[in-house]
């Protein structure tokens, strides 16, 4: 499993990342596992901080379910700021669901004091069966937010598993200059990745520079689970 997690600091997620991996070990993909969480900052933040706070918005909707959505950001027309901080509130769901623009990415949070948009996203993930045989092609994906750039202190790059490779692409906003990092996660053994703290037995993980627009991440294996799959046969 590959993700952006939403983080404070390092103590505060090796006990989760522990829970998820003894998990993957059985392939259970559940929503806590699956759903997941990363921070945006919004561009131009400080002019738009600035025109929210002058400019108050008489008659609009600030609520979509658990979601407070303050001004830029709108759920009707002529109350957001321009297509770029449009939610659509979907009633399909108790409670609504908030999505970004016309996209499906669920928003989870609006920090706007500290230019921050948090949303929710589907796991990387990919599983073998005793042969080797991929069971499933979710193994990636890419994510694109013109307007927002991903947050270097908010999130990390994590993998679980043992038998497993994550790489990260992205681009800066400004220059177009193409970052790209990975890590690898080995083991032998339930017992010898319960001992590590995410340095690369059963988990890795690596920062991410600040500015990135968008991200990709492939996650892939060096010998499909053969070896643990009696364990692990999933990243």
């Amino acid at each position: 499993m590959s993700w952006g997690q939403v983080v404070t600091y390092k103590s505060t997620y090796i006990g989760l990342i522990k829970e998820k991996f003894y998990a993957l070990t059985n392939c259970f993909f559940t929503a806590t596992i699956s759903n997941l969480k990363i921070s945006f900052h919004i561009r131009n933040a400080a002019a738009i901080t600035a025109e929210a706070a002058a400019q108050p918005r008489p008659g609009c909707l600030t609520q979509c379910g658990n979601l407070t959505v303050p001004f830029p950001f709108a759920m009707e027309v002529g109350c957001y700021k321009d297509d770029k901080f449009f939610i659509n509130c979907s009633g399909s769901t108790n409670p609504p669901t908030a999505y970004l623009m016309k996209g499906n990415l669920p928003v989870t949070n609006i920090y706007l004091e500290e230019a921050e948009l948090q949303i929710q996203l589907s796991a990387a993930r990919d599983c073998y069966d005793k042969q080797g045989v991929p069971t499933n092609d979710s193994v990636g994906f890419r994510l694109s937010l013109s307007n927002y750039t991903i947050s270097s202190t908010k999130n990390k790059f994590i993998a679980i598993g043992c038998d497993t490779y994550a790489l990260f692409t992205g681009y800066c906003a400004d220059d177009e200059e193409r970052f790209i990092t990975g890590c690898m996660s080995l083991c032998d053994s339930l017992n010898s990745a319960e001992k590590d703290s995410c340095s690369g037995i059963g988990c890795c993980q690596t920062s991410i520079p600040s500015g990135l627009k968008n991200q990709t991440l492939k996650l892939s294996s060096y010998y499909n689970h053969t070896l643990i799959t009696g364990f692990n046969p999933c990243s």
